[in-house]
This record gives C-alpha cells, sequence and structure tokens, in this order.
C-alpha cells in the first residue's frame, strides 16, 4: 500500500468548513456531530478531516495532525466496537494500542 498522509485539522465549527469544501466539489463521506464534532470530505485522492472545538478562533493556538495507514490501523484497533476476530486481523496494532493506552 503506498504512504498517504491526510491532514487533520482543527475548527469552531463543521457545517460552514463542510459547505465551503463542498462548494469546491468535495464529498462529505463521514460527518459526526456528537460526542464531538469530526468531518472528512474527498475529492479523488484527496482527502481531508477536520475536528471542531467550540472555543476554537484567531487566538487560540492552531493545531493540525496527520494520519497515515499505521495510525489508522492503530486508532481502529483501538474501538471498543471490533470483535475479537476483527482486532485479531489488525495483528501487533491492537497490542500497540493497549501498551500506548496503559
Amino acid at each position: 500500500m503506498a504512504e498517504k498522509t491526510i491532514p487533520l485539522l482543527t475548527c469552531a465549527q463543521i457545517s460552514p468548513v463542510s459547505d465551503f469544501y463542498n462548494a469546491l466539489g468535495f464529498e462529505v463521506t463521514y460527518l459526526q456531530k456528537a460526542p464531538y464534532p469530526y468531518l472528512v470530505v474527498e475529492r479523488g485522492d484527496i482527502e481531508s478531516q477536520f475536528f471542531g472545538m467550540k472555543d476554537f478562533g484567531p487566538a487560540s493556538p492552531a493545531s493540525a495532525r496527520s494520519r497515515t495507514p499505521r495510525t489508522a490501523v492503530a486508532m481502529r484497533a483501538g474501538d471498543p466496537t471490533l470483535s475479537a476476530a476483527e482486532k485479531a486481523s489488525l495483528g501487533g496494532a491492537a497490542a500497540l494500542v493497549r501498551a500506548a493506552v496503559s
């Protein structure tokens, strides 16, 4: 699998960001409103992810992260809704997540 970096950006509100990227031709592929706002937009091979912070603004410290396939697997391995068989299929990532959380 080719390496892919996905930006994870902070925003004050998800709705205007969703509208803006939609106007640019991006498709909303994931939208979560609770327990925290989260948005994923895609266009072709381009993907960006956003999380909302209520008090985020121009005076706030900027925050950005990126995800690679390895971190995506590790995040999925920590998902409590996965069955034991699904977790086993992720290999050593589940152990890595358990060690990081402990």
